[in-house]
C-alpha cells in the first residue's frame, strides 16, 4: 500500500471524520486514497486553504476533538498560517498537513519549495517533515498527543510527494491508536492540595472577590464546577470575550463579557472594588484587562490564577497563589474542599449585578424603534435574543457585532460563541459556519459579520451553499471599516483615510451562490426576515442595514475613557 493510503487509514483510526481543505499539484495521490476511502471519511472542500484552517479550529471548538485540515505545497501553505496562528494562539487542538514536493530535491529551485517546518514552527507546537513512509502512523499518533496534552494547540506534518507515492509494507501498524488523545484535553492534572488549600484560604479571608473566567473553562468543560465554585463563595463572574458562555449569562453572579469587547463603566467599577481576583483559565491579556488596568498590578488585591500551562502564572500579574491544572479538575477540587457558603457575600454581589444589568436592559430599551433606518445593531441583538434558538452557535467577526453581542447579548453556558481573539483577523465568521455545522448538526449556525470581513470570505458561500447547510449570515451592512473608523474618530482627530467602503449588493451576491437571501432597512423588516429566515431549509443572508458604528459607539469600547496607546 501507498503512503497516502497509510496515511488516510491512520487518521480513520484516529476517529477523523472530516478533512477540510482543497487540492494542488502535490496533492493528487493523496486525494486518490482520499477518493478511495471517501465513505469512511470525509473531504470539505473549501475555495481557500486560510479558511479551510478556520473551519478544522471551528470543528474543533465544538466538538472537542483536533480539527484536521490539509493544502498542497508553496501558496497553499502560506495560506495557511494566519488559521493556524489563531488556533494555536487559543490553544484549539488542530491537527494541519500540507503535501510537499519530493524531499530529495530540496534545494533546487523546484517550483512551489518552501521550507515547511520553518515556515510553521513559530505558529505550532511542533512541525516536522514525514520523510519515511513507515514512520507516518508513529508521526500521525505523537501529532494528536502533542495537540491535545498540556496546552492544546496546533501541529502540523508535512508529506513530502514522494513519501505518500512510495510503497510500503501491508503490515505497517496504521491500527494502533491512543484513545485517550483523540480529544481534548486529553489529560486532566490536579494542583498539589497544599495550594489548592492557600487558595482557598485567601478566598475565605476576602470580603470582595470576583471571579475572570477565559477561553479555558471552554477547552476543559468546567461550566458546572465553575458556576457551583461561585455560588460556593458567593462571588461575580465576568468573562473574557473568548470565555463568553462560560456561565449562563442569566445567572444572578454573571456580569458578563469584561473588559474592552464587552464591559463598561459599571463592570469596571465592581472590579476595581474587588480584594481578589481569581483568574480561571484566561491568559490575562490586554483586551480582558484594558490594557492591564482593569484590574492594575498595584498590590491592592490579592491575585489567584488557574490555568493548565504554568508558563501563563503569573505572566502579567503578580500571583499571590498559582494553580497549575485542568480547569474543571481544580475548580471541582476546590468546591469539594470548600464546606460552606458565604451566603451574605453572595446577596451584595447580586445587588451590584442587578443594577448593571437593569443599565443595560435601559440601553437596549433606549434605541428600540422599529422604524428606524438603518437599524441600531441593538435592535439586531434584541431581536436575535427573541427569537434565535437555545441550540444556536454564533461565529462572529471583528467590527461592529463584537462589542454589541459581546455585552448584550446573553449566552447560555458552553461554548456558543465563536469569535477568533487571538489575533483578531478578519474574514473568520463564514468558513466557521462550516466548521459549526459538522461538529453539530442539531445547532442552528449564525454567523455575524461586516463589510470588511465579508468582502475578505464571501467565496465560503459556496461551500455553505454546496454543503446544503441551513446557516443564516447576518450583514452588518454600514459601508465602512467600522472598528478602525471609529478609533481614527476618537484617537486620530477624524482623519479617515481609506475606511470607507463602496456600498456592493451582497444580497444579490448571495443569492448568486444559492441563498435564500433578504434586505433589512430596519428593525421591523430584520425580525421578518430572521423570521423567514428561520423557517428556511437552505443557507440564508440577510443584509442588515446598520448605523455606522463610529455614529454610535457602544459604551463597551476603549475609547469610552479616552484610553490612548
Amino acid at each position: 500500500m501507498k503512503g497516502s493510503e497509510v496515511l488516510v487509514k491512520t487518521l480513520i483510526n484516529h476517529d477523523v471524520e472530516y478533512i477540510f481543505g482543497l487540492p494542488g499539484d502535490t496533492s493528487l495521490g493523496w486525494y486518490e486514497s482520499l477518493y478511495d476511502y471517501r465513505e469512511q471519511i470525509t473531504h470539505v472542500l473549501t475555495t481557500d486553504e486560510r479558511n479551510a484552517v478556520y473551519m478544522a479550529e471551528a470543528y474543533a471548538k465544538i466538538a472537542k476533538k483536533p480539527g484536521i485540515c490539509e493544502g498542497p505545497s508553496g501558496g497553499g501553505a502560506t495560506y495557511m498560517l494566519p488559521g493556524i496562528y489563531e488556533a494555536n494562539g487559543s490553544s484549539i487542538s488542530l491537527i494541519a498537513m500540507n503535501t510537499d514536493i519530493p524531499h530529495t530535491i530540496h534545494g533546487k529551485a523546484t517550483l512551489t519549495e518552501i521550507d515547511q517546518v520553518n515556515l510553521f514552527e513559530a505558529a505550532t507546537k511542533w512541525s516536522v517533515r514525514v520523510d519515511q513512509v513507515d514512520r507516518i502512523p508513529e508521526f500521525i499518533r505523537k501529532a494528536f498527543r502533542v495537540a491535545t496534552t498540556g496546552k492544546p494547540g496546533a501541529v502540523h506534518l508535512a508529506f513530502p510527494v514522494n513519501v505518500m507515492n512510495c510503497s510500503v509494507d501491508k503490515n505497517v501498524n496504521y491500527e494502533k491508536k491512543n484513545f485517550q488523545f483523540l480529544k481534548f484535553p486529553a489529560e486532566r492534572v490536579a494542583p498539589p492540595e497544599r495550594d489548592l488549600k492557600a487558595a482557598l484560604d485567601l478566598i475565605f479571608k476576602s470580603e470582595r472577590p470576583f471571579i475572570i473566567a477565559g477561553g479555558g473553562v471552554h477547552i476543559s468543560g468546567a461550566y458546572e464546577p465553575l458556576e457551583k465554585f461561585s455560588t460556593a463563595i458567593g462571588s461575580p463572574l465576568g468573562t473574557s470575550i473568548t470565555g463568553k458562555g462560560s456561565i449562563d449569562e442569566r445567572h444572578p453572579l454573571s456580569v458578563g463579557v469584561i473588559g474592552e469587547n464587552g464591559g463598561n463603566g459599571s463592570s469596571d467599577e465592581i472590579i476595581m472594588n474587588s480584594d481578589l481576583i481569581i483568574f480561571v483559565g484566561t491568559q490575562t491579556g490586554s483586551v480582558v484587562t484594558c490594557h492591564w488596568q482593569i484590574p492594575p498590578d498595584d498590590g491592592s488585591r490579592k491575585i489567584i490564577q488557574i490555568d493548565i500551562d504554568p508558563r501563563e502564572i503569573g505572566r502579567n500579574y503578580n500571583v499571590d497563589v498559582g494553580l497549575v491544572g485542568d480547569v474543571k479538575t481544580t475548580l471541582e477540587r476546590l468546591v469539594d474542599m470548600s464546606h460552606r457558603k458565604i451566603e451574605t457575600r453572595t446577596a451584595a454581589a447580586t445587588r451590584l449585578i442587578e443594577n448593571l444589568k437593569t443599565w443595560k436592559e435601559k440601553e437596549v430599551e433606549r434605541v428600540e424603534d422599529a422604524t428606524t433606518a438603518p437599524i441600531h445593531p441593538l435592535s439586531i441583538v434584541k431581536i436575535c435574543e427573541d427569537l434565535l434558538p437555545k441550540n444556536c452557535i454564533f461565529t462572529v467577526d471583528a467590527g461592529t457585532p463584537t462589542p454589541y453581542f459581546a455585552s448584550y447579548y446573553r449566552t447560555r453556558a458552553e461554548r456558543k460563541f465563536l469569535i477568533p481573539r487571538a489575533h483578531g483577523a478578519l474574514g473568520y465568521a463564514i468558513p466557521a459556519v462550516v466548521g459549526a455545522h459538522k461538529a453539530d448538526k442539531s445547532a442552528r449556525v449564525v454567523a455575524l459579520t461586516g463589510d470588511g470581513s465579508m468582502l475578505m470570505s464571501m467565496a465560503e458561500l459556496i461551500t455553505i451553499s454546496r454543503e446544503e447547510i441551513p446557516a443564516i449570515i447576518i450583514l452588518f451592512h454600514n459601508d465602512e471599516y467600522s472598528w478602525i473608523k471609529t478609533g481614527i474618530k476618537y484617537l486620530k482627530n477624524q482623519k479617515y483615510l481609506s475606511v470607507d467602503i463602496p456600498t456592493i449588493e451582497y444580497d444579490k451576491i448571495a443569492e448568486s451562490f444559492g441563498f435564500a437571501s433578504f434586505i433589512a432597512e430596519n428593525a421591523d423588516e430584520f425580525k421578518e426576515s430572521l423570521k423567514r429566515a428561520l423557517n428556511e431549509e437552505k443557507p440564508t443572508f440577510i443584509d442588515a442595514k446598520t448605523i455606522p458604528l463610529h455614529e454610535v459607539t457602544p459604551s463597551t469600547l476603549p475609547w469610552r475613557i479616552g484610553m490612548k496607546r
